[in-house]
């Protein structure tokens, strides 16, 4: 019988974790969702014992369809020849705090250092970075992998700014609910 929380299994493979983005209202990923894809389909197609772990769920800034976002980016994949036997997992997610705490409960069942392959934008990696570090630890090797996001230059030095305020909040004193203030 396992005891909650035992670690059990080995997982000797890299996981390619492919972060939720913005899809339309009929599904279709939209640039940054389609980047964050791509790349995630060229690192499997690179190592195709990768196993991906896909994020997003539902959000009003990201996805208001029925189907949660991760499905969009699992049609995506599964169209251009990735397995289904490759999707470790799907995890609803409403943003990257999510993305980083969840990746990891799901994840601590595997036992030694799992090789972890974040895969989000290029705008977004620092921010990425520093919470897959806080959920993780010393339990997973990182390797951020830059996605193109395809925004136009205004958009994109919008997104820079709301990163760069987003990881200031980090910084921040705890909240009373001692969760760090949420971008």
């Amino acid at each position: 019988m396992r005891t909650a929380g035992r670690r059990s299994a080995h997982l000797d493979v890299p996981i390619i974790v492919v972060l939720g983005a913005p899809n339309d209202d009929q599904g279709n990923l939209l640039p940054v969702a389609a980047g964050r894809a791509q790349t995630a389909l060229l690192q499997h197609r690179q190592d195709p014992s990768a196993r991906l772990l896909l994020t997003g769920g539902f959000g009003a800034h990201f996805n208001n369809t029925a189907r949660p976002h991760f499905e969009y980016v699992e049609d995506y994949l599964r169209s251009r020849g990735v397995p289904g036997s490759a999707i470790l997992g799907r995890l609803h997610t409403v943003n990257t705090i999510e993305d980083a705490e969840k990746s990891a409960q799901l994840l601590r069942r595997y036992v030694g250092p799992l090789q972890l392959r974040v895969v989000s934008s290029d705008f977004h990696l620092a921010r990425a970075r520093l919470l897959f570090e806080r959920a993780f630890g010393e339990h997973a090797a990182l390797d951020m992998i830059a996605a193109p996001s395809g925004l136009p230059p205004d958009e994109l030095a919008r997104a820079l700014k709301h990163e760069s305020e987003a990881i200031a909040r980090l910084a921040a004193p705890e909240s009373a609910t001692g969760r760090p203030h949420t971008p």
